[in-house]
C-alpha cells in the first residue's frame, strides 16, 4: 500500500491544518471522529526511512492537524451531549503517546517539532496530563530527558526543554529520572523549567545540590556575557533550593573559591 493512501483524511477539507479546523470540529460535535482519523494516520503510516522520504511531510501534516484539533477543542465550550472534546482526547492520548515519543527523535526537524508540540500540549493540559497512565508518563519523562541532552538540533532541544517546563505529570513519574533531569537542567540554563522541577523535587535537589549547582554558578565567571546572564537568571529561579546552602555544597564552594584564588595568585 502506498504511504499516501494511509493519509487519505489529510486530502479532505476536514483534515485542514488551519487553526479553525479544531474549532469547527468541536462546534460540529465531530472532534472524536476527526481525532480517530488523525490517530489512524499517525499509528499506521510507515515511518520515513531517509531524510528526503516524502512520508516526513505526511507525518508532519498529521501532527499539525492533531495540534490544531487539540487547540480547538480546548478552547471550545463542552457540547451538551456526550463527552467533551477534551475527554475524547484524554482517551486517545495513551495510544498516541508511544508513537509521538518515537517520532520526536526523527532526523527531520519539522516532523520532530510538530510531534513535540503535540506532546507538550498533552503533558501540560490538566484534563489530559491527569489521564496519562503512570507507565506512559514514565516513558514521556525518560524520552524528554534523553532528548534534551542528545539532540543536535537547537529547535528540537528548545521544544524538548519547553515540554519539561510545562509538564503537569505526577511527581512519581519524575523521581526515577531525577539524574537525567538534572543533566537537562545543566543543559538548559536559559530556560525556565528548573524552577518547576525544583518545586516538585525540592528535597532531593537540595540533597544533591553539590552535584548540579557548581555547573551553574561556575558560568558566572564565563567571558561570555550571555552565558553569565543565563546563569544568574537560573540561580535566581532556584535560590529557594540553594539557600541556605547545604553543608556539602558549602564545603564544595569553599574549596572552589580557594582553588580559584590560588589560580589568580599564580
Amino acid at each position: 500500500m502506498h504511504p499516501s493512501s494511509l493519509l487519505r483524511p489529510s486530502l479532505s477539507p476536514s483534515f485542514s491544518l488551519s487553526r479553525r479546523c479544531g474549532e469547527d470540529m468541536a462546534a460540529a460535535g465531530s472532534a472524536t471522529r476527526q481525532l480517530e482519523e488523525i490517530e489512524a494516520t499517525i499509528l499506521r503510516l510507515p515511518r520515513p526511512s531517509t531524510p528526503l522520504d516524502p512520508r516526513h511531510n505526511l507525518l508532519s501534516s498529521a501532527y499539525a492537524a492533531l495540534l490544531n484539533l487539540m487547540r480547538g477543542v480546548s478552547s471550545a465550550a463542552d457540547p451538551p451531549e456526550g463527552p467533551s472534546g477534551l475527554h475524547a482526547l484524554s482517551l486517545h492520548c495513551p495510544s498516541l503517546i508511544p508513537a509521538i515519543i518515537s517520532d520526536i527523535a526523527l532526523s527531520d526537524e519539522e516532523t520532530a517539532a510538530q510531534a513535540l508540540k503535540c506532546l507538550g500540549f498533552m503533558v501540560y493540559h490538566p484534563a489530559l496530563s491527569s489521564e496519562i497512565p503512570g507507565p506512559v508518563a514514565d516513558q514521556v519523562v525518560k524520552a524528554l530527558a534523553r532528548l534534551a541532552v542528545t539532540t543536535t538540533m537547537k529547535a528540537i532541544y528548545n521544544l524538548g526543554v519547553w515540554c519539561i517546563s510545562v509538564q503537569q505529570l505526577d511527581t512519581s513519574a519524575l523521581v526515577p529520572h531525577f539524574d537525567s533531569l538534572l543533566q537537562a537542567i545543566i543543559h538548559a540554563l536559559d530556560n525556565p523549567f528548573a524552577m518547576k522541577l525544583a518545586t516538585q523535587l525540592y528535597e532531593k535537589m537540595r540533597e544533591t545540590s553539590e552535584i548540579w549547582a557548581p555547573a551553574i554558578y561556575r558560568r558566572l565567571l564565563s567571558v561570555d556575557k550571555k552565558e553569565r546572564d543565563m546563569s544568574e537568571r537560573c540561580l535566581l529561579k532556584i535560590q529557594s533550593v540553594l539557600l541556605p546552602p547545604s553543608l556539602t555544597l558549602s564545603k564544595k564552594l569553599i574549596l572552589e573559591l580557594f582553588f580559584f584564588r590560588k589560580c589568580i595568585l599564580i
